[in-house]
């Protein structure tokens, strides 16, 4: 069960912040949707290509 956090003595700069901390909690509690994680998987995969023909690109425009 979450905590609730009285934010009536918050500074409002400070309130998004906490909010933000209480939903990351809760989301923490629960266990992922695999079909999420099967995305993630996949978009992690797809960002390490990405990321490693960037630098074979770079490598080659250096050699130019």
């Amino acid at each position: 069960m979450m905590e609730e956090v009285d934010l009536a003595d918050t500074p409002l700069a400070m309130r998004p912040q906490l909010q933000a901390q209480d939903s990351a909690s809760a989301a923490d509690d629960e266990p992922p949707d695999p079909r999420i994680q099967v995305e993630l998987e996949r978009l992690n995969t797809s960002t390490d290509l990405i990321n490693k023909l960037e630098v074979d690109l770079d490598a080659y425009v250096m050699h130019m």
